[in-house]
């Protein structure tokens, strides 16, 4: 599994395309590892305002795997090898 621990862009570019684009990167990175290492997916740190951007593109949140109890923790979040896959074939 590929881990995600932080996709920032800065406020000023916030809205162009950045953001998305290196998580495609990311996507990619994945698909590429799945055959080399056996990668079953991305996990991600989602802060809360990210969380809607994240599941939009299908992550789904692990309630489970939080590592602390605080509020405003970063959520992880999976995306499953397939679903990328799937997305890439459009």
């Amino acid at each position: 599994m590929l881990r995600l621990a932080r996709l920032a862009v800065d406020a000023r570019a916030q809205g162009l395309g950045i953001g998305t684009a290196l998580l495609r990167h990311v996507l990619g990175l994945a698909l590429e590892q799945r055959s080399r290492t056996g990668c079953v997916g991305v996990v991600t740190d989602a802060k809360a305002d990210a969380v809607v951007f994240y599941e939009g593109l299908g992550f789904v949140a692990l309630e489970g795997a939080r590592e602390g109890l605080l509020t405003g923790e970063p959520l992880p979040m999976f995306l499953g090898i397939e679903t990328i896959a799937a997305a890439v074939k459009g």
